[in-house]
C-alpha cells in the first residue's frame, strides 16, 4: 500500500469516526463525502503530499492549500441525511482538519 493509499483510508476512517462523535449520525455518508472530496482533491492532495514530504512546503503552507480546496467537500450524503447546514460547515472545517492532521503524520 502506498503512502497516499493509507492517508486516504486514514481519512475515511476518521471522517465516519467524526460523524459517529460529532454528529452522532452518518458514519456512512460521512464516509462516502469524505471519498468524494479525496477524490476530487486527489491530483492536488498528491502533489502537495510529495512536496511536503520532499521539505518544499511546510506545514503551514500544506494546510493553506488543503484548505483552499475546501468548498470541493460538498457533503452531498449529509446532506441528503437532513444535517443543518450549521452542523454541515462544522463538519466540513473538522474535516479539512482531519486531511491536514493526517497528511502530516502520514508524509513528515
Amino acid at each position: 500500500m502506498s503512502a497516499f493509499d493509507d492517508f486516504a483510508r486514514r481519512v475515511l476512517d476518521g471522517a465516519a469516526d467524526l460523524a459517529r462523535d460529532f454528529l452522532k449520525k452518518g458514519a456512512d455518508e460521512a464516509r462516502e463525502d469524505a471519498d468524494d472530496f479525496l477524490r476530487r482533491s486527489e491530483e492536488k492532495l498528491r502533489r502537495w503530499a510529495a512536496a511536503l514530504a520532499e521539505g518544499k512546503l511546510k506545514p503551514d503552507e500544506f494546510a493553506f492549500l488543503v484548505n483552499s480546496q475546501k468548498d470541493l467537500a460538498e457533503l452531498a450524503a449529509l446532506t441528503r441525511l437532513g444535517i443543518t447546514q450549521i452542523e454541515l460547515e462544522r463538519f466540513r472545517q473538522k474535516l479539512i482538519g482531519l486531511v491536514i492532521d493526517v497528511a502530516l503524520d502520514t508524509f513528515l
